[in-house]
């Protein structure tokens, strides 16, 4: 399910702050509704990093995400809602903008391995976090500066989950005749199994529900 925060985005009539087309709270807006989404792709070319680690993440890189992520094994945070918290500061170069999330569960690991495989912790109740964003202002553009991990939404990845299984499932038909590849693949249903009906069961203790979850409130 593809672009689920930017339809419940316009669904819930909740619009983008009325700045002008080339700010850094444009930019930002529409990452974070990316992010929100579940879609780790949106932010190619938008991130730059100064530790002289690449931007692309691989297996042999780093344990986090950087320039894009998987929403399913990456490590990430759980939100159901964000807004800007204050204006921040912005000059023509550069800018610091404070984000306002409801944080809902952080996860731990990387990737579906055996060894610390990513898991989800949930916490005790919904939690008003802040984080600030730095950008730069580089060309054209605006580009984010070494960004925090990605803030997803705990229903979008909870659909993400289930419609890989349903992918996968059709694997497993066209290959039925494949033993090890249905093994495996079984394997993987069993796992975002797992993790969906973990999701589900933290959105029903904390009496969360998607349609009060929106990317940005009014």
């Amino acid at each position: 399910m593809k672009a689920f925060a930017l339809a419940l985005f316009y669904a819930l009539e909740v619009s983008a702050p009325a700045f002008g087309e080339d700010t850094p709270q444009t930019f930002l807006a529409e990452v974070l509704a990316h992010d929100f989404d579940g879609d780790g792709a949106f932010r190619v070319g938008k991130a730059i990093f100064t530790d002289g680690l690449p931007a692309r993440v691989g297996d042999e890189c780093c344990s986090e995400p950087r320039e894009v992520f998987d929403a399913k094994s990456d490590p990430i945070e759980l939100v159901v809602k964000w807004d800007f918290a204050a204006a921040g500061k912005v000059t023509p170069q550069e800018a610091t903008v404070p984000v306002h999330f409801t944080a809902v569960a952080e996860t731990i690991g990387f990737g579906d391995s055996d060894h610390n495989p990513r898991r989800v912790k949930p916490l005790a109740a919904p939690r008003d976090v802040t984080v600030t964003y730095h950008l730069q202002h580089r060309g054209a553009d605006w580009v984010m500066v070494n960004p925090p991990l990605p803030r997803v939404s705990l229903f979008a990845l909870i659909h993400i989950l289930r419609d890989n299984i349903q992918e996968t499932e059709e694997i497993i038909k066209a290959h039925a005749t494949e033993p090890n590849v249905v093994r495996f693949q079984e394997r993987m249903i069993a796992i975002r199994n797992a993790r969906a009906s973990e999701l589900e069961n933290i959105a029903h203790k904390m009496n969360l529900s998607p349609e009060a979850e929106t990317g940005q409130t009014k």
